[in-house]
């Protein structure tokens, strides 16, 4: 005679539905912390790689502003003619620098312009303006707003990195 198993092997809906809608819970509950996961990941690889570019499109506008500048201080020091003309690519940059740059860059980069300005006037006789006084402002300046990007990319205040800058240079 055969033995009966039927009714051992029963098994109710409850029993199959429950480990099959805990195992699709936990798979949505990993593709949504998967999802957010990649997605912040991706969000912040992309602000990193525009401050990037913001730092270096800075520093080569920067470059080209002190360069212009020293052409033009060093045209009129070797005899060159005075002439505002001297200074339109000056102008130039210091337009591009308005438009990206903080406020205390652009303050400086106007005092630079303002300073070719007058070794550019007919009226001024002196040789040595005030250049290297302001280009030293506005390096100061420009270094300062180029350090904050940096100290953004690396996810730390600005502060906290002047702090340990001015812990070495007192040890030092």
């Amino acid at each position: 005679m055969k033995p009966n198993y039927s009714h051992d092997m029963a098994v109710s809906f409850s029993e199959i539905l429950v480990p099959i809608a805990a195992s699709l819970t936990g798979a949505l509950s990993a593709g949504y912390i998967s999802f957010v996961a990649g997605r912040s990941m991706r969000l912040h690889e992309w602000r990193l790689a525009l401050i990037r570019e913001r730092m270096t499109e800075r520093r080569q506008i920067y470059a080209k502003f002190i360069g212009e500048s020293d052409h033009n201080m060093f045209e009129l020091l070797d005899g060159g003619a005075k002439s505002l003309g001297n200074i339109k690519p000056l102008l130039r940059l210091f337009g591009e620098i308005s438009l990206i740059s903080s406020d205390a860059v652009r303050d400086a980069a106007r005092q630079v312009c303002d300073a070719a300005l007058r070794a550019n006037s007919a009226e001024n006789e002196t040789k040595e303006p005030d250049h290297y006084s302001v280009k030293k402002a506005f390096l100061d300046a420009a270094r300062h707003e180029i350090a904050t990007l940096e100290a953004e990319t690396q996810g730390r205040p600005i502060w906290r990195r002047t702090l340990r800058i001015g812990r070495a240079k007192t040890s030092a």
